[in-house]
C-alpha cells in the first residue's frame, strides 16, 4: 500500500519533469534543486523509518530502495546541467528558448 502512495504522490512531480525541459536553462536548475531537497527529505524519512523505528517490512523498503535511487539520478541530472549552464555563454544563459 505505501509503495503505491508513493507511486500516487510522485506521479504529479514526474509529469512537471515531463515539461520541465521545456523552461530555461537557469528555471531547470532551480527545479532540479527542488525536486533534489524534497528526495533527500523523503531519503531521510525512510532511513529514520527503517533504523530508528525498525520498519523492516517489504513495502517500506521498496520506497526506500526507490528513493535512494531517484536520490542519485537527481544528484547526477543537477550537476550535469549546473555544468552545462556554466558553459553556456552569458548571452544566452537567461534567454528562453524560441520554439
Amino acid at each position: 500500500m505505501w509503495c503505491r502512495m508513493f507511486g500516487c504522490l510522485s506521479l504529479l512531480p514526474a509529469l512537471c519533469s515531463l515539461t520541465a525541459r521545456h523552461l530555461p536553462p537557469h528555471i531547470q536548475i532551480h527545479y532540479l534543486g527542488n525536486r533534489l531537497i524534497t528526495q533527500v527529505l523523503i531519503f531521510v524519512l525512510n532511513v529514520f523509518g527503517h533504523w530508528a523505528l525498525s520498519i523492516y517490512s517489504p513495502n517500506h523498503i521498496s520506497g526506500f530502495m526507490i528513493s535512494g535511487f531517484f536520490m542519485s539520478f537527481l544528484f547526477s541530472s543537477f550537476y550535469r546541467a549546473n555544468s552545462h549552464y556554466q558553459d553556456l555563454p552569458e548571452s544566452l544563459r537567461l534567454k528562453p528558448k524560441s520554439f
